[in-house]
């Protein structure tokens, strides 16, 4: 009896630890062409989209003060989208969760630990990324900027500590790098 019972409530410890909020119309609010974000933790994975609203519609995207993570695929193919504004709660960004948009330039925010695979590929439109510096080690995974074609330009903050040369696979067109001035590993040399 006692081990169905520690049974039990480890199978509720391993769901409690893992809940997440779907993206669905209840957790989000569309006032025109702006999508608010509004459910609170962590994103489920998006690999059955459950919204009813027309996601070529959007074209802007807000996420609360209480969202910390943007599952997988959340926002693939939301084609419209060209604008972006991250809480400064957000931690993960998950594996293809702003793949294929009209996105321009992002800012990731400082409270970002971690970018998935994919997570901001085929954006044939974006131009600038600029990670915002913090305390936290920030961790991209391989391709997480894929094939973005007018990619030029982009700032390497001191928390990113190694990166794949992949993350930018496909980006012909990026010229220029900065990078933090005291970054430990990381450097521009004129002419370089």
């Amino acid at each position: 009896m006692i081990k169905i019972i520690l049974f039990i409530i480890n199978i509720y410890l391993v769901v409690a630890s893992n809940e997440c909020f779907e993206l669905i119309d209840s957790n989000v609010q569309l006032n025109g062409t702006e999508l608010t974000i509004k459910g609170e933790g962590k994103m489920c994975d998006c690999y059955n989209n459950k919204l009813t609203i027309n996601k070529e519609n959007v074209k802007t995207l807000v996420f609360q003060n209480t969202v910390t993570s943007i599952g997988n695929k959340c926002f693939m193919n939301f084609v419209n989208l060209t604008s972006i504004t991250f809480s400064s709660s957000i931690q993960e960004i998950g594996q293809y969760a702003f793949y294929n948009t009209k996105l321009t330039q992002i800012t990731i925010p400082q409270s970002v630990k971690s970018i998935e695979s994919n997570a901001f590929g085929e954006n044939k439109e974006l131009e600038t990324i600029h990670f915002e510096e913090g305390e936290d080690e920030l961790i991209i995974q391989p391709l997480a900027f894929e094939n973005n074609e007018k990619l030029s330009k982009i700032h390497i903050p001191k928390r990113l500590k190694q990166f794949d040369s992949n993350i930018f696979e496909g980006c012909y067109k990026l010229k220029e790098i900065t990078v933090s001035k005291d970054h430990e590993k990381y450097q521009v040399k004129e002419n370089v």
